[in-house]
């Protein structure tokens, strides 16, 4: 709570001031020694309503548990009259939807294809250019990408609610077809995405489950074939020092050998000049 002085036409006064809303927020006194006589001035009770034949308690006018994905907002007390609520698609969390999507995807794509890009004299190319699998994992995502479902209204796929292709693979949204389609026909645009059959959410999370699934998606097969050829060529590259280690050691005593006679030659050859003297 908290505490200030105010003053009116009898004095000051000391008010004490809940931070909490609803009944939760009362405030009683107790053990009083300060000789000050405290009164209330209000009670804190908790908002009530009834939902569908459900009476709800609730410490705050904002109520947000009673109806899944509503927030109610209570503004005065209506204890006889019925209230009918409109509850309108949100399409605001809808268009952060899709950009979110459109940003998340082109910054996969982007750096799919920056492995690829490869400029006219071969040069620019990634390390995963001649990767097989991330050109499946390309192509894949393209495909999910422009995933399409039948009639509908005629919104049928990403581009029909302004979602378009750019050359490079990558997305654009145009955004004044994006909210016409919310305004005009929530319902059909809601049923591409999330229906739970054929809808395009269903589609491209089959689409990434097939491309990242641990232990059988084509990423983690690619890291598994990647891992096992890494693992190959320690192997070789530690074969080839050891043998390089052996060679270097028999070319050492070689020279070794080699250079002891011929520090022995100086001294043979002074003998048999002394032997060819003497004859």
């Amino acid at each position: 709570m908290t505490a200030s002085v105010i003053q009116d036409a009898n004095g000051y006064r000391l008010a004490l001031v809940s931070t909490a809303s609803g009944a939760p927020g009362d405030i009683t006194v107790s053990g009083n020694t300060t000789g000050l006589s405290f009164t209330k001035a209000v009670t804190g009770t908790n908002a009530s309503l009834v939902v569908d034949g459900i009476p709800i308690s609730s410490a705050s006018n904002t109520v947000s548990n009673a109806i899944n994905g509503v927030t109610l907002s209570l503004g005065s007390p209506s204890p006889n009259t019925p209230v009918t609520v409109n509850v309108n698609p949100d399409t605001s969390q809808v268009t952060n939807a899709v950009n979110n999507l459109v940003s998340a995807y082109n910054t996969v794509i982007g750096e799919i294809n920056s492995q690829f890009n490869v400029a006219s004299d071969g040069s620019g190319g990634g390390p995963l250019e001649t990767d097989n699998s991330l050109r499946d994992v390309q192509s894949q995502l393209l495909g999910a990408i422009s995933y399409s479902i039948p009639g509908n209204n005629g919104i049928v796929n990403l581009a029909s609610i302004g979602v378009n292709f750019n050359n490079d693979g990558t997305l654009s949204v145009d955004s004044g077809k994006l909210s016409s389609a919310l305004s005009s026909n929530f319902p059909a645009v809601q049923n591409l995405l999330q229906n739970s059959t054929n809808g395009f959410s269903q589609n491209l999370s089959a689409v990434l489950s097939n491309i990242n699934a641990p232990g059988t998606g084509i990423l983690s097969l690619d890291s598994q074939s990647i891992t096992s050829t890494s693992q190959g060529l320690t192997k070789q590259i530690s074969d080839l020092q050891a043998a390089l280690a052996v060679q270097q050691t028999n070319l050492t005593n070689v020279y070794a050998q080699v250079n002891a006679t011929l520090q022995e030659l100086p001294m043979l050859e002074s003998q048999i000049s002394q032997q060819l003297a003497s004859a």
